[in-house]
């Protein structure tokens, strides 16, 4: 009996462990499976990203991540500081601009002797957001064209020549006495500081590039030459907000007499129309895209083995590209006819095709920051 007892004990042993195994598994699996369903996954690992865009704050993100057993913490910082923030601590960094990840790239390649990888798996254009007024008044001075599909082409190079002649609002044609629009300030595009901002910065891009003859400025000759020019379009606004949802909640809430006309991202435009309840935004927004205008290359930098995992779901699964397109961002996935009719869906009107430039080099466009006061 006891020897026979003692041999059994193993088989038994092994059971019991076999059993709570299973039961284990299954358990974690129903639970995994329920929890997804119930809308309540738990991440277990977390990410830190060094990074500041909406994206990541979207709870339909968070919970698609979760499932995925994941969470992300950002930073909030913005593009440029990203650039000369201490990643050490961070799995992953993430440039607006493909310009900004290219300094953060050389960085990392002198501190730590080694190559770290891109990803760019969406992007958003410049655009520029301002009222039926204000665009009827432009598009009499030359500035600004109404196009078929709704949205409106604001044309920088005429917008420049405004700017040089110091034009004011009471002086643009069908404007006299200030009719329309009675303000007596200057034709400025509202923007943001572009020494803190990363569209401030691409809008650098675009007037260098128009103001050198549509030609990417590749040298400090031509930088100092054109400072004059770009001075102006940003030192005469007066303070400077320092991130661009800024300027267009300014816009959005505070009217035509706040910010008549405004930069902004693409996606921070229409994920604020489609937040808002109907009737709720003004009936007479429209959006325009500059002629020409810049990618805001969402590039992301994976610094560490989380940070390669959160590369690749945001790469490999499909609903990351879907709710990328929900968030207003332009998927590499996902053709520009598709984004364009999803969010025609949505009752907002964008743009099928773009006319892109590229930006100068990073050391370009520091120079120019460097001289505006």
């Amino acid at each position: 009996m006891d020897a026979g007892s003692d041999g059994r004990r193993p088989t038994w042993l092994a059971l019991c462990v076999f059993v709570v195994v299973f039961l284990f598994s299954a358990a974690t699996v129903t639970f995994a499976t329920t929890v997804r369903g119930s809308g309540r996954c738990r991440p277990a690992i977390q990410v830190e990203l060094a990074a500041g865009g909406l994206f990541f704050e979207d709870p339909e993100v968070q919970h698609e991540l979760a499932c995925q057993g994941l969470r992300v913490a950002q930073t909030g910082y913005g593009s440029r500081g990203i650039a000369t923030a201490d990643l050490d601590r961070y799995d992953a960094a993430q440039a607006a601009s493909s310009v900004v990840a290219e300094a953060i790239l050389d960085r990392l390649r002198r501190e730590k002797g080694k190559t770290f990888p891109r990803f760019i798996f969406y992007s958003s254009p410049l655009v520029i957001v301002s009222f039926k007024p204000i665009a009827g008044l432009l598009s009499k001075a030359g500035v600004a064209t109404p196009n078929s599909d709704g949205t409106w082409t604001f044309d920088v190079k005429r917008y420049l020549d405004l700017v040089a002649a110091r034009t004011r609002w009471q002086d643009l044609p069908g404007n006299s006495g200030g009719g329309v629009y009675g303000s007596p300030n200057r034709v400025l595009l509202s923007t943001t500081d572009p020494a803190l901002s990363n569209s401030g910065y691409m809008l650098i891009a675009i007037v260098s590039y128009v103001l050198n003859g549509n030609t990417v400025v590749t040298d400090e000759a031509t930088v100092n030459r054109l400072l004059p020019q770009v001075v102006p379009l940003f030192r005469d606004q007066g303070a400077l907000p320092h991130t661009t949802p800024r300027v267009l909640e300014r816009l959005l809430q505070g009217g035509i007499d706040a910010v008549p006309i405004g930069l902004a991202y693409e996606n921070d435009y229409i994920t604020y129309i489609a937040s808002k309840p109907a009737g709720s935004v003004p009936a007479d927004i429209v959006l325009m895209y500059p002629n020409p205008t810049v990618l805001s290359d969402g590039t992301f930098i994976p610094l560490t083995d989380k940070g390669t995992h959160l590369a690749e779901l945001l790469r490999d699964v499909p609903a990351m590209s879907r709710l990328a397109i929900k968030n207003g961002l332009r998927s590499n996935n996902t053709p520009p006819e598709q984004f364009v009719q999803y969010q025609r869906t949505r009752g907002i009107a964008v743009a099928e095709r773009l006319t892109l430039v590229n930006p100068p080099s990073f050391h370009i466009l520091e120079s120019f920051v460097d001289g505006i006061p």
